[in-house]
């Protein structure tokens, strides 16, 4: 099964600024929800663990991230790689960055190719689960990136399936 996603959120801070902890493995590992980080090989490779539980699949998602396509310092391309319970995960996502006003928009999408058995699950209860963590990644992003721990969500961030 495949699942794609769009959204965009702001953070009041230089388009550079959000680029650069966007390319960063220590930080941006640090906001995937319920990971831990198990290891950061170099400024392009990380692997996180991170906690699913989602129908008879729970356990630790084993991921693999490559950062490349680094493009004119306003984009680039995250590939994760992984497996839980023998079931594979593999994600394409792309980001840019644009500078508004007084803040960085952060436009991505991303297109998530589920195998085996985990494929198989009903497309609205991995479409809720895949939500969920996305809102949790966006929020953590966003406060992460303005340096505002006590960032409320003010909406003004979005997702959708496409």
């Amino acid at each position: 099964m495949t699942m794609s996603y769009i959204g965009q959120f702001a953070v009041p801070c230089r388009a550079r600024e959000a680029v650069d902890f966007l390319v960063d493995p220590y930080k941006i590992a640090r906001c995937i929800p319920d990971a831990k980080v198990s290891d950061i090989a170099d400024s392009d490779h990380f692997s996180v663990a991170m906690r699913i539980n989602l129908g008879p699949f729970a356990g630790y998602l084993r991921i693999k991230v490559e950062i490349r396509d680094k493009k004119d310092g306003n984009s680039a391309t995250l590939l994760a790689n992984g497996s839980v319970a023998g079931q594979s995960v593999y994600v394409d996502g792309r980001f840019s960055v644009l500078q508004n006003r007084n803040s960085a928009l952060v436009e991505w999408s991303a297109d998530a190719q589920l195998g085996g058995l985990l494929g198989k699950l009903p497309g609205e209860v991995l479409d809720r689960f895949v939500q969920e963590k996305l809102r949790k990644f966006v929020q953590e992003l966003r406060k992460q990136i303005s340096g505002e721990a006590n960032m409320e969500d003010d909406g003004n961030w979005s997702v959708k399936r496409s």
